[in-house]
């Protein structure tokens, strides 16, 4: 909700293994709909820990 009023430009979630993750918004945006974000995701990051891409899998 907080995206969508232009208040957060992060998104926060939680990976399969519990892990809590934190990511720029617009690395999402694609999947954006009226209804919101929703399915899951395979995010592909770099050694670095930089962001390659995301792809919805579910």
């Amino acid at each position: 909700m907080r995206y969508y009023q232009g208040v957060s430009r992060r998104i926060s979630t939680v990976t399969e293994d519990g892990l809590r993750i934190e990511f720029p918004a617009r690395n999402i945006q694609r999947f954006l709909t009226r209804d919101g974000i929703q399915g899951m995701f395979e995010m592909e990051i770099s050694p670095a820990n930089k962001f390659i891409a995301i792809n919805k899998i579910r």
